[in-house]
């Protein structure tokens, strides 16, 4: 298809630089890809906030027990989905990690009232 369109440009408008040489059109993929990037920008220290805590209770064994405790006393939370961390080169996979810590939200907020030492909890808004 870009060859059929730069070749009816060439013959039709002539209006390509360089005879068409650098022309180029993007895939969709690449446009969804550049478009989810951008947004990602804005929302980037919030990301931050919530693959570091995540990072933090996956990473130690008793962190992660005392979280576990945590939603076992709050309850009603779905742990199927479990807790998740990105790749970050995968926007895909960001998805699912912030779709997994809203799940886990009450777990997080009861941890920042009752766990001093916690004290990277996202906020309501974040």
């Amino acid at each position: 298809m870009q060859d059929y369109l730069k070749e009816r440009l060439l013959v039709h408008n002539n209006g390509l630089v360089s005879g068409g040489e650098f022309f180029h059109i993007r895939c969709c993929a690449q446009i969804l890809n550049l478009i989810v990037q951008e947004g990602l920008k804005v929302v980037g220290p919030v990301v931050n906030k919530i693959r570091e805590n995540i990072k933090c209770f996956k990473g130690l064994e008793g962190r992660m027990k005392d979280f576990k405790a945590f939603v076992a006393k709050v309850g009603g939370i779905n742990t199927k989905i479990g807790l998740r961390l990105d790749v970050i080169t995968g926007w895909n996979s960001t998805f699912l990690m912030v779709e997994s810590a809203l799940e886990y939200r009450r777990v997080f907020c009861s941890l920042a009232i009752e766990d001093r030492s916690y004290s990277s909890c996202p906020t309501y808004e974040e």
